[in-house]
Formats: C-alpha cells, sequence, structure tokens
C-alpha cells in the first residue's frame, strides 16, 4: 500500500521540538511495518480528512478538531500508519498511547 517512490504530495507532520513541516506522502503501512523501518521517527500528521480505502465513491472520514492521523517519517518520506488495516487517530486533548514504531532490534 506504499511505494518507494514518493508522491509530489505534501503531507505536514509536528516534529518534536521542531513544529510543522511538510514532507512527501508515500501511502499508508502496517505498524509492524513502520516498526521495521530503519530510522522512522513517529509524528502526527497535519491532516483534516482521510479516505479509507482507493475505491471509487469511498466516503471521506473527517476528522474532529485536536486528532490527527499517526505518521512515521523516513527521510524525506511520511506514512500514514495503520493498525490491523485500521487508520490510526490520535489526539492532544486525551494523550492516548501512541503506538510504538521504534525499529525492531535485530
Amino acid at each position: 500500500m506504499h511505494t518507494d517512490d514518493p508522491t509530489m504530495i505534501e503531507v505536514g507532520v509536528w516534529l518534536r521540538g521542531d513544529g510543522l513541516a511538510y514532507r512527501n506522502w508515500a501511502g499508508f503501512i502496517d505498524v509492524l511495518e513502520a516498526r521495521s523501518m530503519p530510522g522512522a521517527i513517529p509524528v502526527k500528521l497535519d491532516m483534516f480528512a482521510y479516505l479509507p480505502n482507493d475505491e471509487i465513491g469511498c466516503k471521506r472520514i473527517d476528522l474532529e478538531s485536536g486528532q490527527y492521523v499517526q505518521g512515521c517519517v523516513v527521510g524525506r518520506m511520511v506514512y500514514g500508519v495503520l493498525n490491523a488495516g485500521e487508520v490510526v487517530i490520535v489526539g492532544v486533548e486525551k494523550r492516548p498511547k501512541r503506538l510504538d514504531i521504534t525499529p525492531l532490534s535485530d
């Protein structure tokens, strides 16, 4: 569900201590794949909505104020994170536990 050739679409990402930055969108990946990517950094994606799949006519899902899509940055690319096929939503108000995407040790 992702590509190694990032699109020209850029997505805002909230980096700790650096504020908002923009990275090339590379699609969604499973949390286990995100964990296995060397150098992956967990981020919140600055999006107001997303499509749950690529089907024609798929209904957009709007995010509420304070909600973000969980993502991970690898170099200039950013991925959205899926858990069991579902987009992971995080928020600042409730401070839910963020999924650990720290790379697995060998």
